[in-house]
C-alpha cells in the first residue's frame, strides 16, 4: 500500500470519528471501524472465540492496524477532554459545598451561647453560696436609759437591745463586706447582682452587760458576727409602753476612744475597765480574723469576676461568629450566583436547600463522568500469536490471556469518598465520608487477527468497559467517636471498645477516650548527660512492649464521682478526716460542677487502684494502672529527647512552674494549679498532660535504679510496698521534674495524711503479654540519688503526703 492510500485511509477514519462525537453517545463504540469479530464479554470462551475465527475467516492489514491504533487514540482523546471539563465542575461544586456547609450550624451555635448564658448564672449562684460562708466579727456596745430596774429585766433589756442594734450592725457589717470588694469597670454588673442579694444574718454574743438602777441606763458589749448574703431577721425594735428609751450605739473597732463617750453617759469606772479588757483582749484577733475573711472575700468576687467574664467574651465571639456566617453567606451567593435558591427569608433554611443543589449536581455530574468513562476503549497491539497447530484455537488462547490480563490491569477505575450527613440519632448533624468504589467490567471485546509469514499471526484487541459502582457501608469520619454497632444496645467506639448506652456519660468517655499505642521499643530512662538526670534513671535498658490502650486525659473528677456515687467509697484522705480532699479544696469549699472536667487530684495509690477494680467490673473491660515502663513509653512517643516537645518544654505546652524552665529555655507562666484536662497540646500519640498537671500513679514499686526491671514492659512489684511511682511532674514542679524520665516515689497515704493536691492517675487497657520477659534480678540499694540544684519536687527518698 503506498503512502497515499495510506493516507487516505488515515483521513477517513479520523473523520468518521469526529463525526460520531457530535451525535449522542450510543452504547456502540463508534469510533471503531467495523469488524466482524465483536465478542460479548460473556462469550469469552476459547471453543467460542475459536468456532467465531473460523466462520469469520477476518483478515486485517498492518495498516488496518495502524488505523485502528489512531482511531482508539483519537476517541479517547475526546473522551478525556470531556471528563476534564465534568472534573472541573466537580471540583467547583465540591469547593462551593465546602465553603458552606461549615456556616450551616447556626444551631450549634446558638446552643454554645445558651450554655454559655447558663455557666454564667451557675458561675453567680456558686459565688453567692461561697460568700455565704464569710463572716465578719464586730465589736459594739449598746447604751440605753430610762431604764426601770423594778420592771425591766436583763434578758429583757438584752433582747429589745439585739433588736434594736441588729439593723444597724448588718447594714453596717455588710457595707464593709461590700465596699471593700475590688470591682473593675467591666464587672460592675456582677457586683450590682451581688449587691442586690446581700441582706445579712447576725448572731450576737455578750460580753459584758450592765444594768445601773441608779443612773437608769443600760450598757451591753455585744461580740457580733454577720453573714453575708443570707436573709436579713424580720426585728423590730421592742420599746417600753410608758417609757421611751434613747439608744446609743458604739462600734469598738472603729472608735478610739469608746471608753469618753461612756464616762459622758455616766457609765461606772468599774464597767469602763471591765469592757477594756474584753476589748484589749478580743480586738486584735478579731481584726485579723477579719481580715483573713475579706481576703477570702477578695479572691471569690476576684475569680468569679473572671470567669463570668471569659464566658461573657465567649458569648461575644459567639454572637459574632453568628453574625460573620450571615455575612459570609451573603458574600458565597454573591460569588457563586450559579447556586442560588429561592430565599426562605431564613439562614439555615437557604443553607440546606443550596447544599442540597450542590449534593444534586455532585451525584450527577459523577453519573456523567461515569458515562463517559465508558467511552473509553483499552487497546492492546500487536501480540504475536505463534502457529502450533490450530490457528483459530491460537488466536483464542492468546485472546483470552490478553483478555484476562487487561480485566485484571483495568478492572478497577478508583476509590473515592462523598460527604453525606448522618440522620440517625447518634451522628445526627455531622457528616461521615461513604466510600464509593467505581468497577470496569468488559462489555464487548474487538479481535483484530493479522496474519505473517512463517505461520504466525499477531492480534490486536479493544474491550469496552462498562462502568458499575460498589457502594460500602457508611463508616464514620474521623472525629466521630462511635457509631452503633451490630447490637442495638451497644456503641463501638473509634477505638473499637464496646460501650453501653445506659452507661453514665462520664464513664463512656473514659472509655471512649483510650488512645492505642503501637507495640515497639525504647530505652526507659535518661542519658548519664542530660541534665536534671538522677541515679535512678539509670541504666538505659531497652524494653519490648505490645500495643495497650492509655487513656487520653487524666482520670477527672466528674468519673472519679461517679464511682464514689456508685460504691459510697471513702478516700484515704477522708479516711484521715482531713479536711481537703478530692471533692474539698483548701478553703474547705466543694468544689464546683466547672472543675469537673479537671483531674481528680488528692488521691492516694490505692484510691486509684479502687477505682480500677470498679471501672473494670463495671465495664467489663480490663483496665489498670500502667506500668513504669507502659507510661515513659507512651509519654515520649518515639521521642529521645528530655521531653517530648524536645529539649525545652514551654509552659504553653504544659502545667508547671514556668518561673523556673528547663536550662536556658524561656520562662513562662505559673498557674499554681491543675488545669481541665486537654488544656494543652497533645502528643505525637495523642495522649495530653504527660508533662505537667498532676503527677500520675504507676503500678510499679520504687526501685533505686533499672537493673531487673522487668523488659517486657510489665510492672515490676518488689518489697518495698510502701513506695509506689509517680511520673510526669505537676503544676507546682518545676521543669526540671517534667521530664519524661523523672521518677516520683511516694509512701502511702495508708500511713500518712495527704496534704498534696497533686496526685491523680490515668488507666490503660492491654491485652496479655506474650512478650518473654528476662529473669527479674534482686537489687542491692545503693545510696539514695542526689539532688541537684533547687528543683521543686526533687527529694526523691520516700516522701510523706
Amino acid at each position: 500500500m503506498n503512502f497515499s492510500l495510506f493516507k487516505l485511509l488515515f483521513l477517513s477514519l479520523l473523520a468518521n470519528c469526529f463525526l460520531v462525537f457530535l451525535q449522542p453517545i450510543q452504547a456502540q463504540k463508534p469510533c471503531l471501524p467495523n469488524s466482524p469479530l465483536v465478542i460479548e464479554a460473556g462469550q469469552m470462551e476459547v471453543s467460542t472465540l475459536a468456532a467465531e475465527i473460523r466462520s469469520k475467516k477476518a483478515r486485517f492489514t498492518a495498516v488496518d492496524i495502524a488505523g485502528l491504533n489512531l482511531s482508539v487514540a483519537t476517541c479517547n482523546s475526546e473522551v478525556e477532554k470531556r471528563i476534564s471539563t465534568l472534573r472541573n465542575g466537580l471540583l467547583r461544586y465540591s469547593t462551593q459545598r465546602q465553603d458552606l456547609y461549615g456556616l450551616r450550624d447556626a444551631e450549634g451555635i446558638r446552643k454554645q451561647i445558651e450554655e454559655k448564658k447558663k455557666a454564667q448564672e451557675d458561675i453567680r449562684s456558686q459565688m453567692l453560696l461561697d460568700l455565704q460562708g464569710i463572716q465578719i466579727q464586730g465589736l459594739y456596745i449598746v447604751y440605753a436609759d430610762n431604764v426601770d430596774a423594778f420592771s425591766d429585766s436583763k434578758e429583757s433589756l438584752m433582747k429589745q437591745s439585739d433588736a434594736w442594734m441588729a439593723p444597724k450592725v448588718i447594714e453596717e457589717q455588710n457595707g464593709i463586706f461590700l465596699e471593700s470588694a475590688t470591682i473593675v469597670k467591666d464587672a460592675q454588673l456582677v457586683y450590682d447582682y451581688i449587691r442586690t442579694q446581700v441582706s445579712g444574718e447576725l448572731t450576737v454574743a455578750p460580753q459584758k452587760t450592765s444594768i445601773n438602777p441608779e443612773a437608769a441606763h443600760f450598757v451591753n458589749l455585744t461580740l457580733t458576727t454577720v453573714s453575708a448574703l443570707r436573709r436579713m431577721p424580720d426585728m423590730q425594735t421592742s420599746q417600753n409602753k410608758s417609757t421611751a428609751r434613747n439608744y446609743r450605739l458604739i462600734n469598738v473597732l472603729q472608735s478610739s476612744d469608746f471608753a469618753s463617750q461612756l464616762r459622758s453617759w455616766g457609765v461606772s469606772e468599774t464597767v469602763i475597765a471591765d469592757m477594756n479588757k474584753l476589748v484589749e483582749l478580743k480586738k486584735e484577733s478579731i481584726l485579723q480574723q477579719n481580715q483573713l475573711q475579706l481576703e477570702r472575700q477578695q479572691r471569690i468576687m476576684r475569680e468569679g469576676q473572671m470567669r463570668i467574664q471569659q464566658a461573657e467574651a465567649e458569648i461575644t465571639q459567639l454572637e459574632t461568629s453568628l453574625k460573620e456566617r450571615d455575612a459570609r453567606v451573603l458574600t458565597f451567593l454573591k460569588k457563586n450566583p450559579d447556586v442560588t435558591v429561592e430565599s426562605t427569608g431564613n439562614t439555615d433554611e437557604q443553607i440546606k436547600k443550596i447544599l442540597g443543589l450542590l449534593d444534586s449536581r455532585i451525584q450527577n455530574t459523577m453519573q456523567e463522568i461515569n458515562r463517559e468513562k465508558e467511552q473509553e476503549l483499552i487497546a492492546k497491539m500487536q501480540v504475536k500469536v505463534p502457529f502450533e497447530g490450530n490457528a483459530a484455537e491460537d488466536i483464542a488462547r492468546k485472546a483470552m490471556d490478553v483478555y484476562e490480563q487487561l480485566k485484571s490491569a483495568y478492572g478497577k477505575v478508583e476509590n473515592y469518598y462523598e460527604q453525606v450527613e448522618v440522620e440517625n440519632g447518634i451522628l445526627k448533624g455531622q457528616e461521615q465520608r461513604k466510600s464509593r468504589d467505581l468497577y470496569r467490567t468488559p462489555d464487548k471485546i474487538w479481535l483484530y487477527p493479522v496474519p505473517l509469514p512463517d505461520d504466525e499471526y499477531t492480534l490486536s484487541m479493544v474491550i469496552s468497559f462498562n462502568i458499575i459502582e460498589k457502594k460500602e457501608e457508611p463508616k464514620p469520619v474521623q472525629n466521630t467517636s462511635t457509631q452503633q454497632s451490630a447490637n442495638a444496645n451497644t456503641l463501638i467506639a473509634s477505638n473499637g471498645l464496646q460501650i453501653d448506652p445506659s452507661w453514665p456519660a462520664p464513664i463512656q468517655d473514659l472509655v471512649r477516650d483510650m488512645v492505642k499505642i503501637p507495640a515497639g521499643k525504647f530505652k526507659i530512662g535518661s542519658r548519664v548527660d542530660e541534665i536534671g538526670r538522677d541515679t535512678d534513671e539509670g541504666p538505659l535498658t531497652e524494653i519490648t512492649l505490645n500495643s495497650f490502650y492509655m487513656g487520653k486525659y487524666e482520670v477527672t473528677l466528674s468519673q472519679f464521682i461517679e464511682f464514689v456515687s456508685a460504691t459510697g467509697y471513702k478516700t484515704d484522705a477522708e479516711k484521715k478526716e482531713s479536711k481537703v480532699n478530692y471533692l474539698f479544696d483548701v478553703n474547705g469549699n466543694r468544689r464546683s460542677k466547672v472543675e469537673y472536667n479537671h483531674p481528680v487530684s488528692y488521691v492516694s495509690w490505692h484510691d486509684a487502684e479502687a477505682f480500677t477494680r470498679w471501672v473494670s467490673e463495671f465495664t467489663g473491660i480490663s483496665l489498670k494502672l500502667p506500668s513504669e515502663s507502659q507510661w515513659e513509653y507512651a509519654c515520649r512517643a518515639g521521642s529521645t529527647t528530655p521531653f517530648n516537645t524536645g529539649d525545652c518544654l514551654s509552659s504553653n505546652e504544659a502545667n508547671y512552674d514556668g518561673n523556673y524552665p528547663y536550662q536556658q529555655c524561656a520562662k513562662g507562666n505559673y498557674k499554681q494549679s491543675n488545669t481541665p484536662v486537654g488544656s494543652y497540646k497533645a502528643n505525637a500519640w495523642g495522649l495530653y498532660d504527660m508533662h505537667g498537671n498532676l503527677s500520675e500513679w504507676c503500678l510499679d514499686v520504687y526501685h533505686y535504679s533499672y537493673s531487673g526491671i522487668p523488659l517486657n514492659g510489665n510492672p515490676w512489684v518488689g518489697a518495698e510496698e510502701s513506695t509506689h511511682i509517680k511520673r510526669g511532674g505537676n503544676s507546682n514542679y518545676y521543669a526540671e521534674n517534667c521530664r519524661s524520665a523523672y521518677r516520683g516515689n511516694f509512701i502511702h497515704i495508708s500511713k500518712h495524711l495527704n496534704d498534696d493536691s497533686n496526685n491523680g492517675f490515668r488507666l490503660v487497657h492491654s491485652t496479655p503479654n506474650t512478650i518473654p520477659n528476662a529473669p527479674i534480678k534482686p537489687v542491692e540499694k545503693p545510696q539514695a540519688p542526689s539532688n541537684s540544684g533547687k528543683s521543686k519536687g526533687k527529694l526523691k527518698q520516700p516522701r510523706y503526703f
